[in-house]
């Protein structure tokens, strides 16, 4: 159990096979590699942060096709700066999960640098069963650009960008 404070993995860090709880106010960080989470259930009341770094925009978790629960007052941070590809998930991501649970708020990042535009897709994660009603911190992308998230895929941990709608900043009668 992570009660408070970081517990940080690297690519080849092991947590057993047992549960594992992240409190509420706690952090699980980091990247697994090519070494799969074996422990028979995670549940997250805290925050889970994919990367190496929490600006990093490569990275991910792999579950190892065990449970995954997020509560509804976790965090999930990731970053995201690319379109998917079939070798990239367009960032930082969760994969392999049997069942996830999510009805926390996902944090995305994105760098200055990103190269999203309308029609880019990002995965989030892969899960063989999904249930929950998890909450985007935030939809806007780019406000100058007027770009947000399509969020009707979010189900199956996937991103569109597309274009939001034209807003009107102001308007001055002629007298």
């Amino acid at each position: 159990r992570v009660n408070e404070g970081e517990l940080r993995l690297t690519k080849t860090a092991s947590l057993g096979t047992g549960t594992v709880s992240v409190a509420e106010g706690a952090l699980l960080s980091g990247i697994t590699g090519n070494t799969l989470l074996t422990n028979s259930k995670i549940t997250i009341d805290g925050t889970l942060r994919v990367g190496s770094t929490p600006s990093a925009t490569i990275g991910v978790m792999d579950f190892g096709g065990k449970d995954l629960t997020m509560s509804r007052n976790s965090v999930l941070q990731l970053c995201v700066s690319r379109c998917a590809t079939k070798a990239s998930t367009g960032g930082t991501s969760l994969a392999n999960i049997g069942q996830f649970t999510m009805n926390g708020t996902i944090a995305l990042t994105l760098p200055a640098s990103n190269t999203l535009e309308v029609g880019d897709s990002v995965i989030l994660w892969s899960a063989k069963r999904f249930s929950g009603t998890p909450t985007l911190e935030s939809t806007l992308i780019d406000e100058a650009q007027g770009l947000v998230w399509d969020t009707s895929k979010l189900s199956r941990g996937i991103l569109y960008v597309k274009q939001g709608p034209t807003a009107v900043h102001s308007i001055h009668e002629d007298d």
